[in-house]
């Protein structure tokens, strides 16, 4: 050979390689200067070296020197491998301390593979034959494979105590050696080189994975407890994982449909420590119940996938699916609860979630998800709630009501309450939701009195059917002197009895308008007139002792009893009194929460009387009932012992007298029926009185103004500012909610805690330009404002109506200037799109910085993917360009055409401001145009092999063993191979090598092996055909340890077979079960004349080490005898 060629174009191949036989011997390599063997490069072989799993070295010294002989400067070829994954302890060396317990655990291998490509190793040269030791850390590992002129994988292996390996939190890499001691028999007269070295080291750590949810909903586990992280799992330092076995719905969470997507950070953490930092992690979600699916991909420890929130409120169940370094984690499942929007409650608990996604399951319309929590709260209700008070007004319990949060604790243990608290619940819930703008309304009757009987429907406590009946028959309706609904946009709410009304009086069926008597005895009349009795359970329930229990005459023709016409009526007597009012400061915050009367009532006569009185003003009801949030009227009871004078005392809601809006002087209205009919009405005259001093409320919103506010001076608005003038009795934080209506639906909910101090202040309320000109609705805009305490009750409300702005005056960031275009972008030129591009032109409305996160959509609208683009918006035309990854529309199997929504986020307040539909699609791109992440390479075996034993001269024994190995070609061309033949005991017993035009797809590459070379070495199979190169001039190559297996083949099969094999112990030409059975029959005894060619490890006796590798050279599989 006069001159050595190393590159990409000059490397030959021979058909066939084998050690046994050679058509041509060379006689030493001729000496050139190195430098004018080839360019010194980085790669001066074609075969890349791995990329995972590996530490290589494919620069540097004893590199891509050149053919080198060991005459040269640079012998021997010194090649350091650096490893800068620190594993386990080690010692002043770099050798591990605790290898033992790291293989046990599966972090590492016991053995490590070492593999370099070396250039024209004349193993089969003349004598002396071409030898190069290879050595690692000072360890001799062999000698190199190969032959004239050809590159060949030399495939070493290593026990990984041998490897060094740098010190925990060090941050130093540590070299391991390789040596190559080139032509060891002579001197001068063969060269190689090496291109690469690749240690094969898996390593893996024990992964922990806590997920993270981000732009979500908050979810509260219980008032002291947010949840935030919805899976954790930890490790010790002895790599002992704890996982994370908790229930999907215990740590659950949630997002707002309105925002689109809901990120979940995902953090890994490894043991050992450090090694995830350019760890290749691949991640999927799926929605159950759904077609929703996407996945992400990112190199390190921690990163993102963003969930494709459904528009449908419902709990649905998502699953998270990762690989780290191709190693699958277990499925992680947990519940994510869809709202329409953000919460406006301060801490919304998940067993809330759990209740109101449930009951507004599947609606995504403002309306019908009001309609559902309504029917909701009334099903929960019958289950779970009783209709009544407690302490001092009945047997319900300790305290006069429980509040809405303690009516949804899980578990309940305050279960009683009333209208008032039920529509807290029915407020809230829908808050929780997102649907907010429900206002407080205390609907009294429109008689003076203001009391009522409601039409017969039935609450939701099923035990409580009403407090007034038919004459003779069962409770059907109520007596009330108050009830509490919720208006919002003009449809009030009824919780109570789940109902829906256009006019706030429509529960109403009677309004109470006085007192009278008949031969029934005495009664409340209506307006209407139908007459209201008291009766007298013989022995009341606790319903009929908080409520009263009443039976009524209907009006007629309506009335099922007729009225006793023959009873004359008592008139209605005048009797003397003398009243007393006293305003009540009970807990002196400067405010009075009642108005108590003490009456010295001259009585007709002894008995039983029935008192009701109410608070009037030129004829307008001022109050009626005993405090605020009370449906109860102001009555009472009195037994008169005697005839004359007694004193009885009544009270009178302060909120009421505040929420008239009239001062006084207040006229007393006292209505009483004593026995036999007896009545008699007492009226009585309070001094002046201030309303404003009046009120059972920390607070009031007295009024409120609007305003368009310019910010950057662009002639658009960006806000608009509500101006809120409150008066504060109580000091404290509160928390308000206000919500901006157009045509009835929402368009923005804003929840702001507020600091309040007590007097008089005001509150600023900015609504955002943008979602106003979002949703394309001119005003007047119906501003609704409550104002809750830290405990989501309601304090104050108020409902503003603002002046007709026309949406076009409001920011909006961006319109749509042009056509979208999408074109696959295929940089390897292999026909396939590694990126989809896609330009949007756009007119930016506004001045500033953001990011844009589009999401694509394929045409069922259930698969996702995301991309990003940073981008300074100043009022002009622009065109935002995203780019998605192409492989992960394949793996998505993703078919357009595609829809897009945008999400623009501030840059300096990571706020969302707008959520934007492109309203134009995609062409129909078919996934099958992207890449596909498992062609990666542009080579990859596909497992197709075969193999047969070829006899060309006819004498029964194969000549050839010929293989084919499948593999998928993604580049048509020339094409280059080159593998070696091993025994089961890893002995090398020929190379092969070929070279062809292959087509792009599914091709075979076929390896010619002598049997001359398999039949000599005596040994059956199975053989192995590993240490698999393959190249091509036009860059695509393949490195593979191992490329296919072939049939158990008897060594006897094959040309060059002579019977002279060892373990032939009986003579019979062939290693079968019966030399085993002789070698057992001398187990365990010394070596002697007789039995030393048994001694097949030569530690001089015979033992079971020796059987097993006799076992090893059967000739025929499982030792079978011929």
């Amino acid at each position: 050979m006069l001159h050595k060629t190393l590159g990409f174009i000059a490397v030959l191949f021979s058909s066939t390689v084998s050690f046994a036989a050679d058509q041509h011997t060379q006689d030493g390599d001729i000496q050139v200067e190195a430098g004018n063997q080839f360019n010194i490069l980085s790669r001066s072989s074609p075969f890349d070296p791995p990329a995972n799993h590996s530490f290589v070295a494919d620069s540097g010294p004893g590199l891509d020197t050149g053919c080198t002989f060991n005459t040269d400067p640079g012998h021997p070829l010194l090649i350091d491998v650096m490893i800068d994954k620190a594993v386990g302890p080690v010692d002043a060396n770099g050798y591990l301390l605790n290898a033992d317990a790291l293989i046990a655990k599966g972090i590492i291998p016991s053995t490590v593979g070492i593999l370099m490509p070396a250039f024209d190793v004349d193993v089969n040269g003349a004598p002396p034959p071409e030898r190069n030791e290879v050595l690692f850390n000072g360890q001799s590992l062999g000698t190199l494979t190969g032959d004239d002129n050809i590159w060949m994988l030399n495939n070493f292996s290593v026990d990984i105590r041998r490897v060094r390996f740098p010190a925990p939190g060090s941050g130093v890499p540590q070299a391991n050696r390789i040596q190559i001691n080139i032509d060891t028999l002579s001197s001068g007269r063969w060269c190689t080189a090496i291109d690469w070295v690749a240690l094969i080291l898996e390593i893996k750590p024990v992964v922990a994975l806590k997920l993270t949810p981000s732009n979500s909903n908050p979810v509260w586990k219980d008032n002291a407890t947010r949840i935030t992280d919805i899976f954790t799992q930890s490790l010790d330092a002895n790599c002992n994982l704890t996982d994370d076995s908790s229930p999907a719905a215990d740590k659950p969470f949630s997002a707002a449909s309105e925002v689109a997507l809901v990120d979940v950070d995902a953090q890994l953490s490894s043991c050992p420590g450090d090694l995830l930092n350019d760890a290749q992690v691949q991640a999927q979600w799926a929605i159950q119940g759904t077609s929703k699916q996407g996945s992400a991909s990112w190199t390190g420890s921690a990163g993102t996938v963003s969930l494709d929130v459904p528009a449908q409120i419902g709990a649905y169940n998502v699953t998270f699916d990762y690989q780290v370094n191709g190693e699958a984690l277990p499925t992680v499942t947990r519940s994510l609860y869809v709202t329409k929007r953000a919460p406006t409650l301060a801490k919304p608990l998940s067993y809330w979630y759990e209740q109101a996604t449930a009951w507004a399951s599947g609606e995504s319309d403002d309306q019908q998800i009001l309609t559902k929590v309504l029917q909701g709260v009334y099903s929960y209700g019958n289950s779970h709630w009783e209709y009544g008070y407690g302490a001092h007004a009945g047997t319900f319990g300790s305290v006069v009501k429980c509040s809405w949060t303690e009516l949804m604790a899980d578990p309940i243990s305050c279960n009683y309450s009333d209208c008032y608290v039920f529509s807290d619940v029915f407020e809230n819930m829908s808050g929780l939701l997102g649907v907010s703008g429900l206002s407080p309304i205390t609907k009294v009757g429109s008689a003076a009195d203001g009391l009522f009987i409601t039409n017969a429907a039935p609450s939701l406590d099923p035990a409580f059917p009403g407090s007034a009946r038919p004459i003779g028959s069962s409770y059907d309706r109520y007596l009330f002197s108050t009830h509490s609904l919720r208006l919002r946009s003009a449809v009030y709410y009824d919780a109570t009895f789940n109902g829906s009304y256009s006019q706030d009086d429509e529960f109403i069926a009677w309004n109470i308008d006085g007192v009278s008597a008949d031969g029934r005895g005495p009664h409340y009349t209506t307006l209407e007139g139908a007459k209201i009795y008291r009766y007298a359970p013989a022995i009341p329930n606790k319903y009929e002792q908080t409520w009263g229990a009443y039976e009524y005459l209907a009006p007629v023709p309506f009335a099922p009893v007729v009225p006793l016409a023959d009873t004359p009526q008592q008139a209605t007597m005048s009797v003397q009194a003398e009243a007393v009012f006293e305003p009540l400061d009970q807990d002196s915050n400067d405010m009075f929460e009642q108005l108590q009367v003490r009456l010295s009532l001259d009585f007709p006569g002894a008995g039983f009387y029935f008192i009701q009185a109410s608070l009037t003003k030129d004829g307008s009801l001022v109050a009626n009932r005993t405090s605020d949030n009370d449906s109860r009227p102001v009555s009472l009871f009195f037994d008169a012992p005697t005839a004359g004078s007694h004193e009885i005392s009544l009270r009178f809601s302060g909120q009421q007298i505040l929420e008239s809006g009239v001062d006084g002087p207040y006229e007393l209205n006292l209505q009483a029926v004593g026995p036999g009919g007896l009545h008699f009405a007492v009226s009585a005259v309070s001094p002046i009185l201030d309303h404003r001093l009046f009120g059972e409320r920390p607070l009031s919103i007295l009024s409120g103004t609007d305003q368009g506010i310019d910010v950057d001076a662009d002639s658009l608005f960006d806000l608009l500012r509500v101006q809120v003038e409150l008066n504060v009795m109580t000091a404290g934080e509160y928390q308000v909610k206000a919500t901006l209506l157009g045509a009835g639906n929402s368009v923005q909910n804003i929840l702001l805690p507020v600091t309040l101090i007590q007097g008089s202040q005001s509150l600023s309320l900015d609504f955002s330009g943008v979602a106003i000109y979002r949703a394309q609705t001119d005003g007047p805009f119906e501003i609704a404002i409550n104002i809750a305490d830290m405990n989501d009750r309601t304090v104050a409300s108020k409902t503003l109506l603002s002046q007709p702005y026309q949406y076009l005056q409001f920011e909006g960031l961006i319109e749509f200037s042009g056509n979208l275009q999408a074109q696959g972008i295929d940089s390897n030129g292999n026909g396939r799109f590694e990126q989809l591009q896609v330009d949007i032109p756009v007119l930016s409305r506004t001045i500033g910085d953001f990011n844009i996160r589009a999401t694509l959509r394929d045409s069922s609208g259930n698969k996702l993917l995301v991309a990003e683009q940073s981008i300074r918006f100043d009022n002009s035309n622009q065109l935002l360009r995203f780019l998605f990854d192409g492989a992960a529309i394949y793996n998505l199997q993703m078919d357009g055409p595609y829809t897009l929504t945008l999400i623009l986020v501030q840059t300096a307040n990571n706020y969302i401001s707008d959520v934007v539909i492109v309203p134009q699609t995609t062409q129909s791109f078919s996934y099958e145009e992207f890449e596909n992440t498992s062609q990666t390479s542009q080579l990859r075996l596909n497992g197709s092999n075969s193999d047969q034993g070829i006899d060309t001269n006819g004498n029964g024994l194969f000549d050839n063993l010929r293989v084919s190995i499948g593999i998928e070609v993604v580049l048509a061309g020339n094409y280059n191979w080159t593998a070696s033949l091993v025994d089961v005991n890893g002995r090398v017993l020929s190379l092969g090598s070929g070279q062809g035009f292959l087509n792009q797809g599914n091709q075979s590459l076929i390896l010619n092996y002598p049997g001359h070379a398999i039949g000599s070495n005596g040994i059956a199979g199975p053989y192995t055909v590993r240490d698999l190169l393959v190249f091509s001039n036009n860059g695509a190559n393949l490195v593979s340890t191992v490329g296919a297996t072939t049939q158990a083949y008897a060594a006897n099969q094959f040309e060059g077979y002579t019977g002279q094999v060892e373990g032939d112990f009986d003579g019979d030409g062939d290693v079968d079960r019966q030399d085993l059975e002789l070698l057992m029959s001398q187990l365990n005894q010394p070596v002697n004349a007789g039995n030393a060619a048994m001694d097949l490890n030569r530690d001089g006796i015979i033992n079971i080490l020796d059987a097993r590798l006799l076992r090893l050279r059967c000739s025929r599989p499982q030792c079978a005898e011929e």
